[in-house]
């Protein structure tokens, strides 16, 4: 019995270190920028593209019917000075420059996942609506993926993710990987 836990351990060690070996897709390398929040590593607002201000956001994929759950999703200005929308968390990821255009903004980027295997270039035109929500459809091979964004204002991102509930407190912290698992 004492010998599961050490396994345990490593086995988890292995799939972290794998999850970080195929976090950032060699294909992104060169055409948009690597996963980052900005050259500060802070999100600010600095005016609208389509009403779509820096910061964080909710964001979900809605594919075949299946509702995802929201991820953290970020908008940010890359060293060029262009805007970039990202979701940096999730199987299906998206990354790619955002232009303002009457009603909401364009998008032209990638969608691909962590693992591989749905790599691909995408464009989609978003909806912006008043209360910091944006919509828009993503034509993958695959099908539709309807993408939602909800902006968090300052405060309500850091205490949700990396802080109180996924990757601090909750996932990673004191209940997943903390108090509760793995003791």
């Amino acid at each position: 019995m004492n010998r599961v836990k050490p396994f345990a351990a490593f086995a988890a060690g292995l799939i972290v270190a794998a999850c970080v070996v195929q976090s950032n897709p060699g294909q992104q390398q060169g055409t948009l920028p690597n996963n980052q929040y900005g050259a500060d590593g802070e999100g600010g607002s600095q005016g609208p593209a389509g009403n779509l201000v820096e910061g964080e956001y909710l964001c979900s994929f809605n594919s075949d019917g299946y509702q995802y759950p929201n991820f953290p999703c970020r908008v940010y200005r890359d060293n060029t000075g262009r805007k970039v929308l990202e979701k940096i968390a999730g199987s299906q990821r998206i990354r790619g420059y955002v232009d303002e255009v009457d009603g909401g903004f364009d998008f032209d980027g990638d969608f691909y996942c962590p693992y591989g295997a749905c790599d691909q270039q995408v464009r989609a035109q978003f909806q912006s609506f008043d209360d910091g929500a944006h919509s828009g459809t993503i034509q993958t091979s695959s099908g539709p993926v309807v993408v939602a964004l909800q902006f968090l204002p300052e405060g309500f991102g850091g205490a949700m993710y990396g802080g109180g509930t996924y990757g601090g407190a909750l996932y990673g912290g004191a209940l997943y990987g903390g108090a509760v698992y793995g003791r």
